[in-house]
Parts: structure tokens; C-alpha cells; sequence
């Protein structure tokens, strides 16, 4: 999602709502927590170079090398 989607899709809700993550990604559920709500810590732009590691999963080098891409992060907390 790119920021202006993102924008476009917060412009139509009430600006006065709390925003939370939520997530049901494999990877974080257990037995016993089918799902995880995160809290919205902090917004910053980065410089990152993305790849997958051997898992395909995404990974992220923070750097400012040439092959370095600025994107958005989210930081969140699954402690609020």
C-alpha cells in the first residue's frame, strides 16, 4: 500500500478513532492467539534496500546505499 492509499482510505473514516493493527498472519498465531491487535507507535520514512531471505519472507537492510529505497515505516507494539 502506498501512502496515498493509505490516506484515501483514513479520509473517510471519523478522524477522532483510535487505529490499531491487526493481524492473523500464520506466522504470529498460536494456539492459544489466533490473532494479534498492534498498537501505532511511530511514522518515519527510511532508507532500506528489501529482499526475501531463504523463507520468502520479507527483510529489510536500513541503509543509504544507492540500491536503497525510501519507504514508510510503522512501528507497533503489542503492548498499550
Amino acid at each position: 500500500m502506498q501512502v496515498r492509499e493509505l490516506i484515501t482510505q483514513l479520509e473517510k473514516l471519523d478522524p477522532n478513532l483510535d487505529v490499531y493493527c491487526y493481524t492473523e498472519d500464520e506466522r504470529f498465531a498460536t494456539k492459544d492467539r489466533l490473532f494479534w491487535i498492534l498498537d501505532l507507535q511511530h511514522v518515519q520514512t527510511v532508507n532500506a534496500v528489501l529482499t526475501r531471505d531463504e523463507h520468502h519472507l520479507l527483510a529489510a537492510k536500513f541503509d543509504n546505499s544507492p540500491s536503497a529505497s525510501t519507504i514508510v515505516t510503522i512501528d507497533v507494539s503489542s503492548d498499550f
